[in-house]
């Protein structure tokens, strides 16, 4: 957490290792920590003067450029990171993130999310992701099938019990709903809202 020593260090460490790509992406990282937007620019525009076929610099940077509020930059970025290494998982997230929180652009940000879980298939949280995107598609199948593979690969994952019980009381899947419901309690006894939401349809039935 000494972020201003972290810097000095990193400089000093610049002085015998001029455009070192690992010394120079913790740098900006550094400055980027401590909101010194100016200065972590300035050391990923020297990172990717030295190294400009570095795909993590670019995502790196579009961390910088989200911390500014700059969404259309970051996806710019991370455009440019898919392009040099398109094998890394963690730039379709991002995008599909920005993709959906920026622009409310479901398509596109399921498209990413689909290559993302094929490169990394064992992420729950990728799935959790996925059937969000799905559901506002309309895709209630695909949303169901992508909680229930959450949860194959974690099975206490209260997110995906959740909102599956949430999607089932939807499509009038009372009883199944009920039993996702009662596994969040499991997981988490004073959830009054999931307690709440039970009884509900306890009262349905």
């Amino acid at each position: 957490g000494k972020f201003n020593d972290a810097i000095a260090d990193y400089a000093k460490a610049l002085e015998s290792l001029p455009g070192n790509k690992h010394i120079l992406f913790n740098k900006a990282l550094a400055h980027d920590a401590i909101k010194d937007y100016e200065g972590a620019e300035s050391a990923f525009q020297e990172l990717m003067s030295y190294n400009p076929n570095y795909d993590k610099a670019y995502r790196g940077r579009s961390k910088l450029r989200i911390s500014q509020g700059d969404t259309i930059a970051a996806i710019a970025d991370l455009d440019t990171a898919i392009v040099l290494n398109k094998n890394v998982h963690e730039s379709y997230v991002m995008r599909a993130h920005l993709k959906f929180l920026a622009n409310k652009d479901y398509a596109n940000a399921l498209s990413d999310m689909n290559e993302a879980i094929r490169l990394n298939p064992q992420d729950p949280e990728y799935y959790n992701f996925r059937a969000h995107l799905r559901y506002n598609l309309d895709d209630y199948d695909g949303a169901l099938d992508d909680y229930t593979v959450a949860i194959e690969y974690d099975a206490d994952n209260l997110l995906a019990y959740y909102n599956r019980a949430i999607l089932r009381t939807e499509i009038r899947d009372i009883n199944r709903a009920i039993e996702d419901f009662t596994q969040v309690l499991r997981l988490n006894p004073t959830d009054y809202r999931t307690l709440y939401n039970r009884a509900i349809l306890y009262r349905d039935i």
